[in-house]
């Protein structure tokens, strides 16, 4: 393209004395030259990713930055003002800068329509990539790509509305609301399943060929490995935080209904023991043997022990009402577990065979299935094969980043 310019330049003045006898045709055309030949400035934004498996997504990203075709520009980062991500030091070949956004609910507005504002100019930023969140404010001439992972604006029929108050309720809609009304002012979006695409367009109102679906790639945080099933199966994991969609609250019934059938069982759950409890929603008085007897508690694991984890259990176990594209199905895939997953759309999915499913609001159906996991290692190992070939599919980081970074050089015009 450069030497294009440099072409137009010469056919147009004839010869090389001409060209630099200053006219201001000329001055026009090397001024465009020298814009060309400056590196596009991105601005990703990471700013929403506080917790839970965007985390591992971001760390990767931000660990391979270099080996993807987003080192050909020149790259700065919006991190959050807490959590993992907001201690990593951003270094990269690039030479872009690093800013964070307040926690604070109202900090942050601020921040993001006055400070954030000045940035974006005083940067000369050319393009936004949100990596997973509502987008920035920003002004129109400055395009923004933006990765979506909030299944909780587009399933208003889930049962998770029906599990919390009037006040939650109200308050999620109104949250709802303006993720939406940011959403449609992005210039591109991304999901990471079909279903998100399908099920976001409907509610944002926008054409299907606006939201391009990448899937996610696996985390590196841990080896891939080998898909035999360990005996006896009894070691659950449920890696997630205490959120109301997660109903890990249903897990006491769960415990109890598993004692009454004999099960030899252990709900590992990376939550602390008394948070957990104090959510827990049963008719019956609790019962702190029962807790003793059948959970084991992690707290919360950083992302670099994740693999350590899973290598310690038997099976996943997925009882959420909303995910896009959980972190847990794809890190079961590589760490050769078969997973246990609520019955919806968005789990038979992504992981058809290598799950078996279940009603997350009747602990007698996860029961149910737990028995037929514990009482089938060809079950499990057919499970676990499955989960491989899922995993084949999905692309590598530098197969996703290089997808992403081709988006940018579309909407900049390259």
């Amino acid at each position: 393209m450069r030497l294009g310019v440099v072409f137009e330049i010469y056919a147009r003045y004839g010869d090389w004395h001409t060209c630099i006898s200053f006219q201001p045709a000329f001055l026009t055309i090397l001024a465009r030259f020298l814009s060309m030949s400056k590196a596009k400035h991105i601005l990703v934004d990471f700013s929403s990713i506080r917790f839970g498996g965007g985390v591992q997504l971001s760390l990767n990203f931000l660990k391979n930055f270099d080996s993807s075709d987003f080192s050909q520009y020149k790259v700065s980062a919006l991190l959050p003002g807490e959590g993992e991500i907001s201690s990593f030091q951003f270094e990269s070949t690039s030479n872009g800068s690093v800013f964070r956004a307040p926690v604070n609910l109202w900090s942050r507005l601020w921040f993001s329509h006055t400070r954030l504002q000045q940035l974006l100019v005083e940067e000369e930023i050319d393009a936004i990539f949100t990596f997973f969140g509502p987008g920035i404010p920003h002004p129109l001439k400055v395009p923004s790509l933006v990765s979506i992972a909030y299944p909780i604006i587009c399933y208003p029929e889930s049962s998770f509305w029906q599990h919390v108050n009037l006040k939650t309720r109200l308050r999620q809609m109104l949250i709802n609301a303006a993720r939406c009304k940011r959403l449609t002012q992005g210039t591109q979006l991304l999901a990471e399943t079909s279903v998100m695409q399908s099920r976001l367009a409907r509610q944002l109102g926008c054409p299907e060929n606006k939201i391009e679906v990448i899937p996610p790639a696996v985390s590196s945080f841990f080896s891939d490995s080998p898909g035999t099933p360990q005996e006896p199966c009894r070691r659950f994991l449920l890696l997630s935080g205490l959120a109301v969609h997660k109903n890990l609250w249903r897990l006491y019934d769960v415990a109890l209904l598993g004692h009454k059938a004999g099960l030899d069982f252990t709900f590992v759950l990376t939550a602390e023991r008394e948070a957990w409890r104090k959510r827990i929603r049963t008719k019956l008085k609790i019962d702190d043997k029962i807790i003793d007897q059948y959970f084991e508690f992690c707290g919360a694991i950083p992302s670099a022990e994740i693999g350590s984890l899973y290598k310690s259990c038997d099976a996943l176990i997925s009882l959420s009402d909303l995910e896009s594209f959980s972190n847990n199905y794809m890190e079961s895939w590589k760490s050769g577990l078969p997973l246990l997953c609520s019955d919806h759309d968005f789990s038979r999915h992504i992981c058809g065979k290598s799950a078996l499913y279940f009603d997350p609001h009747d602990p007698q159906s996860l029961v149910r299935e737990m028995k037929r996991l514990i009482g089938s290692s060809t079950k499990r190992t057919e499970m676990i094969q499955y989960g491989k070939e899922k995993l084949s599919e999905l692309p590598t980081f530098p197969e996703r980043y290089n997808r992403i970074a081709a988006i940018l050089r579309r909407m900049l015009g390259e």
